[in-house]
């Protein structure tokens, strides 16, 4: 997420959700929750977030909501649907995601 600030602000906090085509919310992170640590910003300064995860997503169409805001939960800014993208895997399950996984099998007889 790449953030612009156009006022001072005191301790802000940058998050985002992924959302699937049926509207469900299925991951939501921001700086607070990944322990970046408070930092005030100033008007023109210019910050990039960057988060990395594993794909988790089952193949579809997802939306990348965007949000700024205080450390109480306060919008300062929110932009639904910033971004939308699309997944395509080879495996593929009815639940809401896919993690990657190991499989023992022990015979016994």
């Amino acid at each position: 997420i790449d953030v612009t600030y156009n006022t001072d602000l005191e301790d802000p906090i940058t998050g985002f959700q992924i959302i699937d085509a049926a509207g469900q919310i299925l991951l939501g992170l921001n700086s607070k929750i990944s322990h970046f640590p408070k930092t005030d910003r100033t008007k023109g300064e210019r910050a990039i977030f960057e988060w990395t995860l594993p794909n988790i997503l089952k193949s579809g169409t997802y939306f990348v909501s965007a949000t700024l805001h205080d450390f109480g939960g306060e919008p300062y800014d929110w932009w639904v649907e910033a971004k939308s993208f699309v997944v395509e895997r080879e495996e593929d399950t009815s639940a809401l995601v896919l993690v990657d996984h190991g499989l023992k099998v022990t015979e016994k007889k």
